[in-house]
């Protein structure tokens, strides 16, 4: 059973190696000479964590779990506009074991709810991007880098 609580200090040094698993994977960072390698994950991670928290301060960042263990997290920033999904990880030897999707229709269904549209950005390259379609997610926009999604509220 996959379940979403609130992060809480305790959760920490999960999400570090959560965070730094996924920005090796999106980096290629395997490539990167080993000596650079630790610090420059490091580095990365300091910046997205201190990214969320600078430029969505109400964002509620929650833990994913399944059977009671950790396996992933959610960022999820509610408004009375959206429900804008700020970041979402699954450990990479969970990905595609629907964790992701059942995690993001919690999200769909209460932004369902409230009768507001759901939004997130994701990295063209980003496999993910079919999950999104499936999910009901179109695009609105973008760059060379990143496609903008949305989805409206289903009544």
């Amino acid at each position: 059973m996959v379940a979403v609580n609130p992060l809480t200090h305790d959760d920490e040094a999960f999400l570090r190696r959560l965070l730094i698993a996924t920005l090796a994977d999106e980096l290629a960072a395997w490539a990167w000479p080993e000596a650079m390698r630790d610090q420059l994950l490091d580095m990365q991670y300091r910046i997205r964590r201190q990214g969320i928290q600078a430029n969505y301060p109400t964002a509620q960042c929650s833990i994913v779990s399944e059977g009671g263990a950790p396996v992933g997290w959610v960022v999820v920033c509610w408004s009375d506009a959206e429900a804008h999904i700020v970041d979402i990880a699954v450990l990479p030897e969970r990905r595609n074991s629907g964790i992701g999707a059942t995690v993001l229709r919690g999200v769909l269904a209460e932004s369902d709810r409230r009768g507001v549209p759901a939004s997130l950005n994701v990295n063209v390259t980003n496999r993910a991007v079919r999950l999104y379609e499936r999910l009901g997610f179109t695009r609105t926009g973008g760059n060379q880098v990143q496609h903008f999604m949305e989805r409206a509220p289903v009544r």
